[in-house]
């Protein structure tokens, strides 16, 4: 016999448990007396984004047949849970929001809810006349791994400890998890209430919604979260005597968690193993205030019920509904609220995650993105990188290079630069945020065989170490003259300088002249400097604005040679309102051999007001007849796929 939690623990936790007997609309309803169609019942599961921390009212567009799911007079029943108000507690009540003791405390006006309404609407339209059953219990704050079993947890979490009160079965003889036990314990109450009824029924699937937790405090955790997952997905198959229970798996969502991209790899990995399990994609989701945007709003929350209904369609079904299934990892649903129905799914962000300051680049009959990893500085310890054969299409390289591999840095690892030369791929890149030539950091460089990596410390030390002309060692790039030289050309605070690197990227070396570090500060230039050359015109871009605000944006100026003096033309990208905000820090990619040309940027989701939620997107780049720039429209659709020939851009 499992046993309930008697009391709280110190974070706060909202338990709910819900049971949904019924499923129609006003002329079609679910006969529960008809004994020779068993209920489908479908557990829902996790922490708190299954909770939900959201209002019904603050749904900006009511889905159809809402009002027929949901209140007083609705037809579907629920089986609310130990932590649920008191009126509603221990007794059959209608679908309705607002039920447990969050709406006690006044947050959401009384109308929270979680996925379940938009689930429950979605399957009622794919399974039309099936009496469908949900059986919700979720808490807040919580994970499958045990505290106990971990050591490695961030600052501030040193001596974290869940007194047993997680997510993990029973492991080598010992007692599960407190919440495992519970979520069992709310499973049998339920289903014995249906056979006290004289309801058969038939469990259908699970719908799991976690991960943040492993995310957020322990990189071990998140490594481990796809062993942890598929002991939790067989332990729950084995104590329900169903061996191939459907398993739809949200994605850990896209707040910045330390280790975020760590827990998402870790949990593709355990639905692409296990063919009844459909990971479906969250993190384009909006998000709330709450928690420190660590929640959906309340559009983002139905339309998680309504990708968790599609999922689960398509393990019921062996079919898709609404195409929303990626050809190229059937285990992820690709399905985005953004949906344009005339244009297909979005191709921005190009990849899940914050990520800022991307480097586009081809390297042979791959493009690559090498971006910044958007979080505090302080966690800023790694790059990702990022390949595709056409531009739509992304694989990811996790952590090519970290700063255990680079002793003097210690944080805040920002925009790469990357180049090929003599066969070898080297990795350009700021570290530490330096403010005075007191401290350890600045611009170094790394090496690796691959364009993937590993890179290594090439230098073992930073090849820019000091402030020169006001400008901060960092937003380094790499220009590769069609004479032959490369040229670094970086720097933040207002200053931006030009120096000739040596042939073997050991040093710099002066120009003509005797001048090491060359100013060329163009007018209301701020940081992020790029250069390319279009009939033999060099063109010098860089970012204006703060880096946090909504008018971050991209300008240009003109000139015959890399040291200018610079014509100021413009700016080409800057924010729109009803797109995303804060665009800049950018890269451009030409296709070789053509006047195809990429703007690859970061933005910020409308949805935003954190600085690092940034995310990094490709759209077109187009000039006039004069060679001019035009402004750049940025898009939710992106760009059309385009095939490469073998050849480097740089």
């Amino acid at each position: 016999m499992y046993h309930f939690i008697k009391k709280k623990i110190s974070i706060r936790v909202y338990l709910i448990c819900i049971l949904i007997i019924g499923l129609h609309t006003k002329s079609i309803s679910c006969d529960l007396s008809n004994r020779n169609k068993p209920v489908k019942v479908f557990i829902l599961a996790g922490q708190s984004n299954a909770v939900g921390y959201n209002d019904i009212g603050e749904l900006h567009t009511k889905p159809d047949n809402l009002d027929d799911l949901i209140g007083e007079h609705s037809p579907v029943l629920f089986w609310p849970g130990t932590n649920a108000l008191p009126e509603f507690s221990g007794k059959w009540i209608t679908l309705r929001p607002g039920v447990s003791e969050i709406a006690a405390e006044g947050a959401h006006k009384g109308g929270c809810f979680g996925p379940e309404i938009g689930f429950a609407l979605s399957m009622y339209k794919a399974m039309p006349g099936d009496c469908v059953a949900v059986i919700k219990y979720a808490v807040g704050a919580t994970g499958i791994a045990r505290s106990k079993d971990y050591q490695d947890y961030i600052p501030g979490f040193e001596k974290f400890d869940d007194k047993d009160k997680n997510w993990s079965p029973s492991l080598k003889g010992e007692q599960a998890g407190l919440l495992y036990q519970n979520l069992m314990e709310n499973i049998k109450i339920a289903l014995d209430s249906l056979k006290k009824r004289g309801i058969s029924y038939e469990i259908s699937g699970f719908l799991w919604m976690q991960g943040e937790h492993e995310a957020g405090i322990s990189k071990n955790m998140a490594q481990d979260y796809s062993v942890l997952l598929s002991q939790f997905r067989k332990s729950i198959r084995s104590d329900l005597h169903l061996e191939d229970l459907p398993f739809v798996v949200g994605e850990v969502n896209s707040h910045t968690w330390v280790f975020g991209d760590i827990a998402r790899e870790s949990q593709s990995k355990a639905c692409r193993e296990d063919k009844h399990t459909i990971l479906v994609k969250t993190v384009d989701l909006p998000r709330g205030s709450v928690g420190g945007q660590a929640h959906f709003d309340a559009e983002g929350m139905m339309e998680l019920g309504n990708r968790f209904a599609r999922g689960m369609f398509k393990l019921l079904n062996k079919k898709d509904i609404t195409g929303a299934f990626s050809q190229d990892n059937p285990g992820y649903v690709v399905q985005n609220i953004l949906k344009d129905s005339k244009s297909g799914f979005p191709k921005n962000p190009v990849f899940p995650g914050w990520y800022a300051d991307p480097e586009g680049i081809i390297f042979g009959k791959d493009f690559w993105i090498y971006p910044t990893w958007s979080g505090p500085f302080d966690e800023q310890l790694f790059f990702d990188a990022f390949s595709s054969r056409d531009l739509t299409s992304w694989t990811k390289h996790p952590q090519v290079l970290d700063t255990t591999c680079i002793k003097w840095a210690k944080k805040a690892l920002w925009a790469p630069s990357v180049v090929e030369k003599d066969g070898k791929y080297f990795f350009f890149f700021g570290a530490n945020n330096i403010q005075s030539n007191q401290e350890v950091g600045g611009i170094g460089v790394a090496l690796a065989d691959r364009p993937e990596g590993p890179f290594k410390d090439y230098l073992g030390k930073p090849l820019i170490d000091k402030i020169y002309n006001g400008a901060q060692p960092i937003d380094q790039f790499v220009f590769h003259d069609p004479s032959g030289q490369y040229y670094l050309i970086y720097g933040g605070w207002g200053h931006c300088n030009i120096v000739r690197l040596k042939s073997d990227f050991t040093g710099v070396e002066p120009f003509s002249d005797g001048v090491v570090y060359r100013e060329i500060t163009p007018e209301n230039y701020v940081e992020g400097p790029f250069m390319f050359v279009r009939d033999g015109k060099y063109y010098f871009m860089w970012s204006e604005g703060n880096w946090t605000g909504p008018d971050y944006c991209v300008a240009y100026a003109v000139a015959d040679n890399p040291c200018g003096p610079f014509k100021h033309i413009g700016k080409v990208l800057q924010q729109d309102p009803k797109i995303a905000t804060g665009a800049g820090n950018h890269s451009v990619i030409r296709v070789p051999n053509s006047d195809r040309w990429y703007i690859v940027y970061h933005r910020r989701p409308l949805t935003e007001t954190d600085g690092n939620s940034r995310e990094t997107c490709i759209d077109r780049m187009y000039f006039d007849e004069n060679g001019n720039i035009k402004p750049v429209v940025m898009t939710k659709e992106g760009v059309k796929p385009d095939k490469l020939p073998d050849v480097s851009n740089k």
